[in-house]
């Protein structure tokens, strides 16, 4: 791992926990966007770009339970208090990109790193995604 990385992923987890953030690290990892959203669908999870044209870039994608439409995850709110509106959501960003350090998050989000890719949701809906890529990595 190249030191800018390195340095990345400290002064992420750094401020994420004075900024009172629950993180925790597990033994998932991706380098990129396109592994995480490969493996979230292949777990039965749905994925839709933040931007409205459908293009993967380092801004990140919505990854859901159900069918996701760009008008409704469009309206999500990265900051202040998550609402009703992230049931069953999550944000995956890198946590290194031209956009910079992961420095924001809703008010109530719990934050995990996977390597490179950051997922910021409700803690429920991370562990349970979290359980599923897990039973997918045993089956692979």
């Amino acid at each position: 791992m190249n030191a800018k990385v390195c340095a990345s992923i400290f002064l992420l987890v750094t401020g994420l926990v004075w900024g009172g953030l629950a993180v925790s690290i597990r033994s998932i990892h991706f380098n990129d966007l396109d592994r995480a959203k490969d493996a979230l669908e292949a777990a039965d999870f749905y994925c839709l770009s933040d931007g409205q044209d459908g293009q993967m870039r380092s801004g990140g994608f919505i990854v859901g339970r159900d069918p996701l439409v760009w008008e409704n995850v469009s309206q999500l709110c990265k900051v202040g208090k998550m609402g009703p509106r992230w049931k069953n959501k999550a944000w995956v960003t890198l946590g290194d990109s031209e956009l910079g350090i992961l420095f924001t998050a809703p008010d109530d989000a719990d934050v995990r790193a996977w390597g490179n890719v950051i997922i910021v949701g409700e803690r429920s809906f991370l562990d349970d995604v979290e359980a599923a890529l897990h039973r997918l990595q045993r089956r692979n």
